[in-house]
Order: C-alpha cells, then sequence, then structure tokens
C-alpha cells in the first residue's frame, strides 16, 4: 500500500500508478494533484482501496464495467462529474 495523503503531491496523475501490479492501496487524499483521471484508473485487478479526495482533479469519471477488485473509492470534493459504476 502507498499511502501520501497531505503532502502537497502536485502534477497529474499517472496512469502508470494503476498498472502496477502489487498496489492494492493507494491514499493520494489532500493533495494538489490536477487534470483528469486516468482512463485507465478502472482497470487495475488489485487494487482495493483507492483515495484521491480533496484534490484538484477535474473532467468525467471514467465508465468500466465491471468495477473490477475496488472496495472502496473516494473521489470527493475535486472537480469531477460523472458516477462511479456499481
Amino acid at each position: 500500500s502507498n499511502i501520501v495523503a497531505g503532502n502537497n503531491v502536485s502534477g497529474t496523475l499517472p496512469s502508470e500508478l494503476f498498472q502496477l501490479p502489487s498496489l492494492s492501496i493507494l491514499n493520494l487524499a489532500s493533495n494538489l494533484l490536477t487534470g483528469p483521471l486516468p482512463d485507465n484508473l478502472m482497470a487495475s485487478k488489485t487494487m482495493r482501496r483507492l483515495d484521491l479526495r480533496n484534490n484538484r482533479l477535474n473532467g468525467t469519471i471514467p465508465e468500466v464495467e465491471p468495477f473490477l477488485g475496488y472496495l472502496e473509492i473516494n473521489l470527493s470534493k475535486n472537480l469531477l462529474f460523472g458516477n462511479i459504476p456499481e
């Protein structure tokens, strides 16, 4: 797991994060991330918890069905629109 919450991490969210085979928890909450969510955000088969709340991410939430392995995802307090697949 990687927890880098509240560390003023800035820039865009690299799509390579969601290709890491052993990453199951990613917490980048309360940073300064900007830009759209990567298209492969929902493609991780190992990710169980993703917390990107309270950043400056914008654009649409990728629509991918089924929602694979995620148990918990928090995208609140960003400038995103769309639905999180169930």
